[in-house]
């Protein structure tokens, strides 16, 4: 070696110790054999100093330092731990930046970067920096970083060494990146839907860009307060407790303190007015993505409202299905073993086992129902039933399956539930899954059907009725029918006797009307029936009732030998009476 150079702390006659750099040239003879050497020292202590304090300054503000040769091409690190790329043991590196680049050590896309970096100091520059893209020793990833040299001269202006520096400004960049994509997205996101947009500096109070796709007339314009054009959107709102939600969600302070809380988005729905008389409403969403400025560290706002109306009616037209008919509507998914329910009624609102378009394990799902809900007596059906295998060869075999179990209510009542699956893809992997509650259904059925027992059984008896009604009036109507034969056979027998035969036709006719009132009578079972039976009430006396009574039965006595008497009353009583159906009896 020709020529080295090299710092250390001397010692003085002036002084104990003090930093001198030492340079040395070989002199050879003419066999080029060593022969002295001419050494140089220089102090560099003012120098040193400087180099101290800027390092100092680096390592507080978490940036790793190091020295750079011009000499040597060596990095001699300053604080090792700090310093994430490759080194040796001694925290050098020989061969800047060759060694660098040969070792993968810089980004293959940065080479040229890297070799700038270190001509533009060899050009003279006293600071240089770049940005590009260095491998970390842990994490095997390529960083960002921000290199920068500050070049040391000596006294005669010649650079000797430099001081190096590097700060990660991975994450800063990428914060810069994904601001520019928020913006490019919103000045993107146009749809059918959206009837207003807008760019605003909450930070600032500024509106930024706005874009009005609707009739909604607003007196703020770009370069306005956020605020007023935010008031402004405010009394469009028809709902004076959304007006107040409005405001505590989207106000300038209520946005940076939302933010710096960890949220970036901000939404709400609610009904607006686009005319002065109420006529015309639509039901809009109102969302917000704020970002922060990476060079300033403003907070920025992206608004979008959204025109909802025939979204917010479907919803709401469903939750009205589900609270009339359904306990919840939910889909599985028995690859992922996922399920996730979209609309609860009341009542299952009111459980805290599983809340809305929260995703849970279906197997799970399934053991908490036969620990906690299900009736004893159920249990292996459930289980059967819920199994992913039977449900998916059920619906193989239908468009829909269903079963009925029992399970408790939060009351600790029973209930009977109809679980439904229904397949809206070939595989059959994901299904929709409802669950109605059919208690008052199957009471209802109960009801109906004791109500047919019931008018089953009086109409067997009203049959039996008519039947046994039928058997007697064809036994009592032998009984008139016999008085006619025999008293006609008498009328014959006294043909020459003109008074018996009278006697004789006044006692036919009787039993003749008699008789009719047993025919009347059958007819009228259709009025009994109907509840339209009239009675028709006569004077009856006690004697025509026993004239009645004597022609109906003398002659059938005397023809059989049987001897009949009757009492003759000492007053003849009357009474009102229907007197066909008095002689029925």
């Amino acid at each position: 070696m020709d020529y080295a150079e090299f710092t250390a702390r001397i010692r003085t006659l002036e002084a104990d110790y003090e930093w001198m750099r030492i340079r040395m040239n070989c002199v050879k003879n003419q066999n080029h054999v060593p022969v002295q050497a001419i050494c140089i020292a220089e102090k560099i202590a003012e120098y040193k100093d400087l180099e101290n304090r800027f390092t100092t300054v680096l390592s507080q503000n978490a940036t790793s330092s190091w020295k750079y040769d011009f000499a040597s091409h060596m990095i001699l690190l300053n604080n090792s731990e700090s310093y994430v790329f490759h080194q040796n043991e001694k925290g050098e590196i020989y061969n800047v930046p060759e060694s660098q680049i040969e070792e993968g050590i810089c980004h293959p896309d940065d080479v040229k970067i890297l070799r700038r970096l270190y001509q533009r100091m060899e050009n003279g520059e006293k600071v240089v920096e770049e940005k590009l893209r260095y491998k970390s020793k842990d994490a095997q990833e390529y960083r960002w970083v921000k290199c920068t040299y500050a070049v040391m001269r000596d006294t005669k202006g010649m650079p000797f060494y430099a001081i190096g520096s590097s700060v990660d400004i991975t994450k800063q960049l990428e914060a810069k990146r994904q601001y520019k994509a928020a913006v490019e997205y919103r000045k993107r996101t146009q749809t059918e839907n959206l009837i207003l947009s807008g760019h605003s500096s909450v930070t600032k109070d500024l509106i930024l860009e706005m874009t009005n796709n609707s009739k909604i007339i607003l007196s703020q314009k770009v370069g306005d307060a956020r605020t007023a054009f935010f008031e402004g959107l405010e009394t469009l709102i028809i709902d004076e407790q959304k007006k107040k939600e409005f405001y505590s969600l989207f106000s300038n302070d209520n946005m940076i303190r939302r933010f710096q809380e960890g949220f970036s988005e901000t939404s709400m729905t609610g009904e607006i007015s686009l005319d002065l008389e109420g006529k015309k409403r639509l039901w809009v969403n109102f969302h917000v993505d704020t970002v922060k400025v990476p060079d300033t560290g403003d907070i920025e706002g992206f608004l979008t409202v959204t025109d909802i109306t025939e979204q917010f009616v479907q919803e709401k037209l469903l939750n009205m299905v589900v609270e009339c008919d359904y306990d919840y509507v939910a889909n599985v998914n028995f690859d992922a073993d996922t399920i996730v329910m979209y609309q609860k009624n009341e009542l299952e609102k009111q459980r805290e086992d599983y809340d809305s378009g929260v995703y849970y394990s279906y197997q799970e799902f399934i053991r908490h129902a036969l620990r906690t809900l299900l009736e004893p007596e159920d249990i292996e059906l459930f289980r059967k039933h819920m199994s992913p295998e039977y449900i998916r060869e059920a619906l193989s075999r239908n468009e829909t399956y269903e079963f009925v179990c029992h399970i408790h209510d939060m009351n600790g009542q029973i209930r009977i539930k109809r679980a439904r699956f229904a397949s809206y893809e070939e595989t059959r992997n994901m299904v929709a899954f409802t669950r109605t509650d059919i208690t008052e259904i199957i009471a209802e059925q109960e009801r109906k059907q004791r109500e047919l027992a019931k008018a089953l059984e009086l109409a067997e008896q009203a049959t039996r009725a008519k039947t046994d009604f039928l058997s007697r009036m064809s036994h009592d109507l032998s009984t008139p029918m016999n008085a006619i034969i025999g008293l006609s056979a008498l009328t014959i027998d006294d043909a020459a006797k003109p008074e018996q035969v009278c006697e004789n036709m006044s006692k036919l006719r009787s039993a003749s009307n008699f008789m009719l009132s047993l025919i009347n009578d059958i007819l009228d079972m259709a009025k009994i029936e109907n509840g339209t039976v009239d009675l028709h009430p006569e004077p009856y006396s006690y004697s025509d009732f026993l004239t009645n009574m004597k022609t109906m039965f003398v002659a059938q006595c005397e023809q059989k030998g049987i001897e009949i008497t009757f009492m003759e009353p000492s007053i003849n009583p009357v009474i009102m009476v229907d007197k066909t159906r008095l002689n029925r009896l």
